[in-house]
């Protein structure tokens, strides 16, 4: 309980610090992380070098941020800020990884235990922080100054609340900075808890609280597809869930990364005319025929593509689409944002090769294929593990077609995907290492009986 109270905590701490510019703050309480990492790095049955052969793919991409956030575009940016980030980050994942390495170690992979831990540290401290964001703000207390724009995005209603007879605008939350920017890691947490409270028995005091929690707080934040999306996996699940055997072909979903967009152009505007949810899901005049403006900004992300540079392959560093000059033709779309020309491309793909460029989305792309490949061993002992380890990953693949999710711009998004790949890895590890002492064994005990 200790544990989940601090990791609800860091969370609220963590958002705060990153929105109200006092960084320097925060490394005491990252440094007392750090003094808690020590504990498992001193423990003879962990090493970092373990833990980072186990999850190099991650490793190099955690790499990759820090090189990013160091070559930062933003002029917002100082050197505390990239001192603050690149410390949590590292720290945060180190840390984690660790406790999970161990933990599952001591537990002896029980998939109950496991399971129930897995809930318990990835999340119940975001159920909490959500809970804590409506708390505050029935309270009418608010920590963070307001999102960095005005206009018909902020005074909008909660389109999905009125269908329940609820009109009220939506809801910007006290320790969050924005709608959307919430809501999608909101919605990542919902693909976890979601499938787990329809197609398990166990855990479902967790589950399904945990679940009314996050749908309530994207139903507040009117992000429509924060929260078709783990409905729509819930569903594919149910019908998959007796498969006996994971298909080896996942894997080809991580290419949903690369083929999105043009899904997302050509057969999301073209279902919702068919269906005719025009009017129930659109905010404004030609919000769904445009994706929210998106075409406009990924033929301008195209076009920047298709005339290659040599600084495509690195990327220009965090806020790439800056530095390399594209967000300044898309900018007169937010015209009534602050610092519109900051504004992100809204796509996976393409704010990875602006910030890390193509081997940055290689690099994304092998995590998420090593990662569903994983999976297979997971679904064959642990079902219920699987069941929401692979709807997060599917709900990254989903989500990142229109959200910016392969860096730093859904900050705790990231921190969840760390959480997610670290978990899987290692319990794959792990499996193998059983598997592997239990066939030595085996043979052991067969040369004994021929003697």
């Amino acid at each position: 309980m200790v544990y989940i109270l601090i990791a609800a905590i860091f969370l609220i701490l963590t958002q705060i610090f990153k929105f109200a510019a006092i960084w320097t703050i925060a490394f005491p309480v990252l440094f007392l992380i750090a003094c808690y990492l020590h504990y498992f790095v001193a423990s003879k049955s962990f090493g970092l070098a373990k833990l980072a052969k186990t999850n190099t793919f991650l490793v190099i991409f955690i790499m990759l941020n820090v090189i990013s956030i160091l070559r930062s575009n933003d002029p917002r940016h100082d050197i505390s800020y990239a001192a603050y980030m690149i410390f949590t980050i590292s720290i945060f994942a180190a840390t984690f990884g660790a406790a999970i390495f161990k933990f599952f170690n001591i537990k002896k992979l029980d998939s109950d235990t496991i399971l129930k831990s897995f809930l318990y540290a990835v999340v119940l401290p975001y159920a909490l922080f959500s809970a804590a964001n409506f708390l505050l703000y029935f309270m009418g207390i608010r920590l963070l100054k307001s999102s960095a724009f005005n206009g018909d995005i902020v005074l909008s209603k909660a389109v999905m609340l009125s269908y329940f007879g609820i009109n009220m605008k939506r809801i910007e939350f006290p320790f969050v900075n924005g709608f959307n920017s919430y809501a999608v890691y909101v919605g990542a947490l919902l693909s976890i808890t979601m499938p787990l409270a329809t197609l398990v028995k166990k855990h479902r005091l967790i589950t399904r609280g945990s679940s009314i929690i996050f749908v309530a707080t994207i139903l507040c934040t009117d992000s429509r597809a924060a929260l078709i999306t783990p409905i729509l996996i819930t569903i594919f699940l149910w019908f998959i869930r007796n498969k006996k055997d994971f298909s080896p072909g996942y894997r080809f979903l991580s290419l949903i990364i690369i083929v999105g967009p043009v899904l997302f152009l050509s057969l999301v505007p073209f279902l919702i005319s068919t269906l005719g949810l025009e009017a129930a899901l659109s905010r404004s005049s030609g919000d769904i025929e445009s994706g929210n403006s998106r075409f406009l900004i990924w033929a301008i992300c195209a076009a920047q593509f298709l005339a290659f540079k040599p600084m495509d392959i690195i990327g220009y560093g965090e806020f790439g689409h800056l530095g390399s000059g594209a967000s300044k033709l898309w900018a007169y779309l937010f015209g009534s944002y602050n610092d519109a020309e900051l504004t992100n491309p809204h796509n996976t793909m393409f704010s990875l090769i602006f910030d890390y460029g193509y081997i940055g989305l290689l690099v994304y792309i092998c995590i998420v294929w090593q990662c569903l490949g994983r999976l297979r061993l997971i679904w064959q002992h642990n079902r219920p593990m699987a069941f929401c380890l692979f709807s997060f990953m599917l709900y990254a693949l989903v989500a990142g077609i229109s959200e910016a999710l392969g860096g730093m711009y859904e900050f705790n998004f990231m921190l969840v995907f760390y959480m997610i790949v670290l978990v899987i890895n290692i319990y794959y590890y792990l499996l193998r290492r059983r598997i592997a002492a239990t066939e030595i064994a085996m043979v052991a005990a067969l040369e004994a009986e021929e003697k």
